[in-house]
């Protein structure tokens, strides 16, 4: 392949890799906007995400794009879950942000040693033999071209959902001024609840679209909750635009940061970029 094609192809690899994080950080920031809390649990959903594709997959021969509905349904339970019996309980506490922060990273740890002795620490992985994507001389990974399509497609509703609908709107009201939503009869404790499970949702989502390009273990809950947390603080938390600029910088990073050596440094890229940038723009690309 002559170099120009091979930089295109990268280029993109890395973009839809980029949509496919996007989906994945759009979810934490809408947690964030909405109960100023970083889910630290969010990487370890996606996870399990994506474990739920392989398992119906594997067990049942279910296309892991179709099973990212189911997958999305089953995060969302688990997110209903930590919402209810965790995180509203100590939603009044004049420390909710920091003490949430310490309670879904250990909600992380647990769910990663779970899975850790559920499944072990074996790779696994969804091959459905696909051809490339040709067009012209670019080859593109299939698993890339059809996971940034579901990013895509679900972005696409979550922004219908938000703009469009009357809770979609009701949330936008509670991330802006939860007291005067208050105060004007919104129910703030529901919205918490659904926007809980819509970002879990979207965690489930992003899970089955990564498990046909990533290895699917129970410590890439880890990785990928250190790769949603560097989105989120490079493009500024709370900002959609900010997730879809943090992903494009972590993605490509990668990308190409692991085509001139070795996949091993990866984490070094990203960890790299979050230096160099939290330096220059310490609030993030997007913040004030």
């Amino acid at each position: 392949m002559d170099p120009l094609s091979l930089f295109f192809q990268l280029l993109a690899q890395a973009f839809l890799l980029a949509l496919i994080y996007t989906l994945m950080s759009i979810g934490l920031n809408l947690v964030y906007g909405v109960m100023k809390i970083v889910n630290w649990a969010h990487g370890p959903v996606v996870m399990i995400g994506a474990y739920i594709s392989y398992w119906l997959f594997t067990l049942y021969g279910i296309n892991p794009y179709m099973g990212c509905l189911i997958a999305f349904l089953m995060c969302s339970l688990i997110g209903y879950a930590i919402h209810d019996l965790l995180l509203h309980p100590i939603s009044r506490s004049p420390q909710f942000g920091a003490s949430a922060l310490l309670l879904t990273y250990g909600i992380g740890i647990f769910i990663v040693n779970v899975a850790r002795v559920l499944w072990t620490d074996i790779l696994r992985g969804v091959n459905l033999d696909q051809p490339p994507i040709k067009i012209g001389s670019i080859s593109i990974s299939a698993p890339y071209f059809y996971g940034g399509l579901i990013a895509v497609f679900a972005t696409w509703l979550l922004y219908y959902y938000i703009d469009r609908t009357m809770l979609g709107k009701a949330t936008r009201a509670v991330s802006d001024d939860k007291e005067t939503s208050e105060l004007l009869g919104i129910g703030t404790k529901a919205i918490s609840r659904i926007t809980v499970c819509v970002g879990m949702g979207l965690a489930g989502v992003t899970g089955g679209a990564l498990s046909t390009i990533f290895a699917v273990t129970p410590e890439l809950g880890n990785v990928l909750a250190l790769k949603a947390t560097t989105i989120v603080v490079v493009g500024g938390l709370g900002s959609f635009s900010g997730a879809f600029l943090g992903s494009v910088i972590l993605a490509f990073a990668e990308v190409f940061g692991t085509y001139v050596s070795s996949p091993l440094y990866q984490p070094l890229f990203y960890l790299i970029t979050l230096f160099v940038i939290l330096i220059v723009k310490p609030k993030g690309l997007t913040g004030g």
